[in-house]
């Protein structure tokens, strides 16, 4: 009847809005909307759906509004749907493993940057501590140390390779987890921790390679530098003869060969410390740390330095001053030796000339002439003698000059030496003095004992003609 069959139609048409809508319903769902949605949602619109299509595919059948075609469509639309809503499923199952893969790699890699936190926490500890007490055995095993760090670094490092490898793979997915970014930024934070501590460590074991380079370097040119220091600050005395004068040269002059012997320890020791400097720049530039042993060791390099500097500067000094002294003592001795003998000479001769009897006035006029020569060659060696006393005090003043050099190296070296302690150079200076005095005297007294002689010979000889006219005159 044609109720019927408007029944019919009307409930095939209502049965097809139903399915209709199911299907628009699941056709508009993202993954990211399938993804916020309960479980118990989605399979409630699944059930619908099916519902639904049952009912449709039913009332349809004896419809005149649904052509077979139009049936077809319908199905193959209800086909469509159920293997959008199957593939949004696996999406999501998937995107759940790949979610919990995720947050595995993420808690993967903050453990270890915990690793490399700890790693770098000693070595920061390490690098703001000075090396006290026993600098080599202090340095030695820090470098022990810090070696098992790097090799603790270098395990870290290739577990790191490993998951860096996995996760590169998981960022490369097109569909992306909602912990996709955080692995990214926890990736990229774990890789910079990674260089960065691996960096700090090969730079502060460097480091500690070249500070125990410095310091074994600078123990030892410490002994080579105190070494020359006592051997020179021990020098008392200034050469008293030309033969000791030769001596002494010639033990500077193999000293000067020895101190220069030990140069390349100096230069390998300023080598050492440019090493441990570029270190340091390369730490403080990349990682904003300094190094608090290089400071300290730099100015104790250079006190060396100058200290060795100052020994080849002091041997120079002593030899320019010690060929001084020698022309100074030649002068002087060839001076005194010819008038100590001259004078010796001359005393021997007035000896002889009084040693002669006087008999008669020939033999005192005899007397009188030959003292009077003799007076005449004493006062033309007076300028002999003013000359030996300029050049005693020439040869004086050169070996108070060497004398002062001596103290002050002494002083130099010791500057804070007790009274007890300090440089007493014995002088030569006295000795000289005496015997240019002793010189004089004999000189002077060779002079007066020949003035007296002629005076008594010149009375003598005045009284004894005075008799002669007054024996000789009539009474």
């Amino acid at each position: 009847t044609i109720w019927h069959h408007l029944h019919v139609d009307m409930k095939s048409l209502l049965s097809w809005q139903y399915l209709t809508r199911d299907i628009q319903q699941i056709q508009s769902w993202s993954l990211l909307m399938f993804r916020t949605m309960k479980p118990e949602d989605y399979k409630q619109a699944l059930r619908n759906l099916e519902t639904h299509y049952q009912e449709f595919m039913r009332d349809s059948q004896d419809s005149e509004n649904f052509l077979p075609d139009d049936r077809m469509q319908m199905e193959r639309e209800y086909n469509n749907c159920i293997q959008k809503y199957e593939q949004l499923l696996r999406t999501q199952e998937k995107g759940e493993q790949d979610e919990m893969t995720c947050k595995n790699y993420i808690s993967q890699l903050k453990d270890i940057r915990l690793q490399l936190e700890g790693c770098e926490s000693r070595t920061i500890h390490k690098i703001r501590s000075p090396i006290e007490k026993d600098p080599i055995k202090e340095c030695s095993q820090r470098i022990s140390e810090q070696q098992q760090i790097h090799f603790e670094l270098e395990g870290i490092k290739k577990n790191l390779d490993k998951v860096s490898e996995k996760t590169q793979k998981v960022l490369a997915q097109k569909e992306q987890s909602m912990s996709t970014p955080s692995l990214r930024t926890e990736h990229e934070i774990t890789l910079q921790k990674m260089d960065q501590v691996y960096s700090l460590s090969t730079i502060y074991l460097e480091k500690l390679k070249t500070i125990n380079l410095v310091i074994r370097s600078t123990q030892g040119a410490e002994e080579v530098v105190k070494t020359y220091e006592d051997q020179l600050k021990e020098v008392h005395a200034v050469p008293s003869d030309s033969k000791e004068l030769e001596a002494t040269k010639a033990e500077l002059k193999k000293l000067r060969s020895q101190v220069e012997g030990h140069q390349p320890l100096f230069n390998t020791l300023e080598a050492d410390l440019k090493k441990a400097k570029d270190v340091n720049e390369q730490m403080l530039r990349s990682h904003r740390e300094r190094d608090v042993d290089l400071d300290r060791y730099r100015e104790r390099v250079q006190q060396l330095l100058d200290r060795w500097q100052a020994i080849l500067i002091q041997i120079d000094l002593r030899q320019r001053e010690l060929d001084q002294l020698g022309r100074q003592l030649r002068y002087y001795r060839e001076t005194y030796q010819w008038l100590i003998k001259w004078i010796q000479d001359a005393k021997q001769r007035q000896e002889l000339i009084q040693s002669v009897p006087i008999t008669d006035s020939k033999t005192m006029k005899d007397h009188l002439l030959q003292e009077k020569k003799l007076l005449e060659e004493i006062e033309s060696n007076r300028d002999k003698v003013d000359e030996c006393q300029k050049y005693a005090k020439q040869y004086i003043d050169a070996i108070k000059d060497y004398e002062l050099q001596l103290v002050t190296y002494k002083a130099q070296v010791e500057p804070v030496a007790s009274p007890a302690k300090k440089a007493k150079v014995q002088s030569a200076s006295d000795s000289i003095i005496q015997e240019y005095v002793d010189l004089r005297t004999r000189y002077s007294e060779l002079t007066t004992l020949t003035s007296q002689y002629i005076k008594f010979i010149t009375e003598t000889l005045r009284r004894l003609n005075d008799e002669e006219t007054f024996l000789s005159s009539p009474s």
